[in-house]
């Protein structure tokens, strides 16, 4: 089994959330919420739009790293993963 340092595996995280989020999930995420939007009878403007996908690109990453670091820790914490002090 491999072992990873803290780093090592956060960089993993972060690399591995960048290749879901910079794509297809994206950009249906932002097609929904626009949809949703605009079913209102609010139109976006491009600026809005791209505003609107910034925003919703950064909370999905933050969220998804989030969630599998706290997953990491508690599966650390159960004794089901080893931490590498190196």
């Amino acid at each position: 089994m491999n072992q990873f340092t803290r780093d090592e595996l956060m960089e993993i995280i972060s690399s591995e959330t960048n290749n879901v989020w910079n794509g297809d999930p994206a950009y249906s995420l932002i097609n929904y919420v626009k949809q949703q939007i605009e079913s209102t009878g609010q139109s976006l403007s491009q600026e809005q739009v791209n505003a609107l996908t910034n925003a919703l690109v950064y909370i999905s990453k933050a969220s998804t790293k989030n969630t599998l670091v706290a997953t990491v820790n508690l599966l650390v914490k159960l004794g089901l993963l080893q931490e590498n002090q190196n």
